[in-house]
């Protein structure tokens, strides 16, 4: 099979347990990993060193996993883990080849025994289907046949997993089959990893549960590669063909569905690695959720980022200027934008966990609507109220002068302009019932009630005044007409007692003498001297 050159194999863990995380990184964008969801599988490998793990990895997906040369040696070939692609499935299918068990150079060192445990159980926590790679011969021994290792699988996943999840897939791979029937070499595969999983010890909720509930034991036989290569190529096919069928929808294909979605899977490897390697118990269902948990935190985070940044939102942010012109459907516009935000977060977490990404998409939806809602509909409630409250003088005004009385006009100029805010609020909020609109819309009915008022107390003033002014006038008229009966009074004793030529001259004097008078009063006067002149003495 042809290698997959643009994503060859590299050294995900070394040999010193350091974990490349930024390798991983480029790894999973360059395979667009993010994309497949949780529809993506992963295939681990382990067992004995120079078991042939390797080479059986190359020839069954087509990776570039380093082959032990025969000729030269038998040492170690894979030093820590290693993670390649998997070539020729439908599948987006990753392989992890693990390092040899047993070797003598993980012997010499202290920590031997402590990393094959760790880079066991990380590739339980992370696969689907784990290959157990042993020669045929060995079955029934103790550490050729992995029985240690596995029985400390055995003890470490029920501290991974559930019955109630899906179950990983235990594939028992005999190499350099013998004359020994495969259904019998089954048999005695199933027999003893039974043996195995009884004998270990297990919490109270694993008492009564069944090896068949957490792992799939299955085995697979193959030729040996250097006595019969081309044997061992066909029915590499064989085998190919049955893992991929499994993979990508046969019998059992939902337990290999991948735990982790594929966004989330460089974190999730990371922190599984870290916990391996600090011997922390740990559960993947636990640990998935906080996975669930900080991906959608940071998926959240950025669809904030990128919303703030975009240049809808910054034409929207230019309508709450002071100086700007009314947006009709300004809250349509920001919803649209909100729910585009909405829709590409959805997108982005559907293979998270429903209740972690519904709750953080709450947190989203809470963080964008107060951001609009400080940013741009208070903003703009605040202009409309300004603007409302000039409506309101202006239509006072027209009303008055029109002739309608000032408290009809004031009452019904109010109703008018309180729709006309609500109207506009409508357009505007995007977050219904805020008290911020609220008390907007209370200190704009305060505006124009006050307004209000105070034109009615200048009506009042004004009235008041012109009431003095009435009074004033109608006491200078009264002294008026005071005045002129005095003369009147006066002019006719002296007609009486100084006769006609005395009234002759008293008359003007006493008609003109009154300031009060005034030219009415001296024309009056005269008219009366006058008559005085012409009438005789003895009349």
């Amino acid at each position: 099979m042809e290698h997959l050159h643009d994503c060859d194999s590299f050294q995900l863990v070394d040999g010193d347990g350091i974990f490349d995380k930024d390798r991983l990184d480029k790894f999973t964008e360059k395979l667009k990993l993010a994309n497949c969801g949780n529809s993506y599988s992963i295939i681990s490998i382990i067992g004995p060193q120079s078991s042939g793990k390797s080479t059986l990895l190359n020839h069954l997906f087509g990776t570039n996993f380093n082959e032990m040369n025969a000729t030269a040696t038998r040492g170690q070939t894979t030093r820590g883990i290693w993670l390649a692609r998997c070539s020729g499935s439908k599948r987006c299918t990753l392989v992890l080849d693990l390092e040899g068990t047993d070797g003598v150079e993980r012997a010499r060192t202290q920590d031997g025994a402590a990393f094959e445990k760790q880079s066991a159980l990380f590739a339980l926590a992370v696969s689907n289907i784990v290959l157990i790679n042993i020669n045929c011969k060995d079955i029934g021994l103790e550490n050729a046949a992995c029985r240690p290792l596995l029985r400390t699988v055995f003890a470490v996943m029920i501290r991974l997993f559930s019955p109630s999840q899906h179950r990983v897939t235990l594939m028992f791979v005999l190499r350099d089959k013998t004359r020994t029937p495969s259904e019998i070499l089954e048999d005695l595969i199933h027999k003893d990893v039974k043996e195995l999983w009884e004998s270990i010890e297990k919490p109270q909720r694993f008492k009564q549960t069944e090896l068949s509930k957490i792992f799939n034991v299955e085995v697979q036989t193959l030729p040996s590669y250097e006595a019969m290569e081309e044997n061992f190529k066909e029915q590499v096919a064989i085998f190919r063909e049955r893992l991929f069928h499994a993979i990508e929808g046969g019998v059992g294909s939902r337990d290999h569905q991948a735990f982790f979605p594929g966004s989330g899977f460089s974190v999730s490897a990371e922190e599984i690695w870290k916990r391996a390697k600090e011997n922390k118990d740990f559960d993947v269902p636990s640990h998935k959720e906080l996975i669930d948990i900080k991906r959608c935190e940071d998926i959240a985070t950025g669809r904030i980022n990128a919303f703030i940044q975009s240049e809808e939102w910054r034409q929207l942010q230019s309508a709450a200027q002071p100086d700007s012109a009314w947006i009709p459907g300004l809250g349509v516009m920001m919803n649209n934008l909100f729910q585009a935000c909405f829709n590409m977060y959805d997108q982005d977490t559907q293979y998270f966990c429903v209740r972690v990404r519904d709750a953080k998409r709450n947190y989203l939806s809470n963080q964008l609507l107060q951001l609009g809602h400080e940013k741009v509909c208070i903003p703009v409630l605040r202009k409309l109220q300004s603007e409302t409250v000039e409506k309101f003088k202006e239509m006072l005004e027209k009303a008055v002068r029109e002739g309608e009385q000032l408290s009809t006009a004031a009452r019904s100029c109010k109703l008018s302009c309180i729709a006309f805010f609500d109207q506009g609020c409508s357009e505007i909020m995007v977050r219904e019932g805020t008290s911020d609109a609220s008390r907007i819309r209370d200190r704009l009915i305060g505006y124009i009630d006050t307004h209000a008022d105070n034109e009615k107390e200048k009506a009042h003033i004004f009235e008041l005044e012109k009431e003095k002014r009435v009074v004033a006038v109608a006491t200078t008229i009264g002294a008026t007409a005071l005045a002129l009966v005095g003369a009147a009074v006066a002019a006719v004793a002296c007609v009486f007692t100084g006769g006609a030529a005395a009234a002759a001259v008293a008359v003007p004097v006493a008609f003109g003498s009154s300031a009060l008078v005034g030219g009415s009063s001296s024309y009056i006067g005269a008219r009366l001297c006058n008559r005085m002149k012409a009438t005789p003495e003895n009349d």
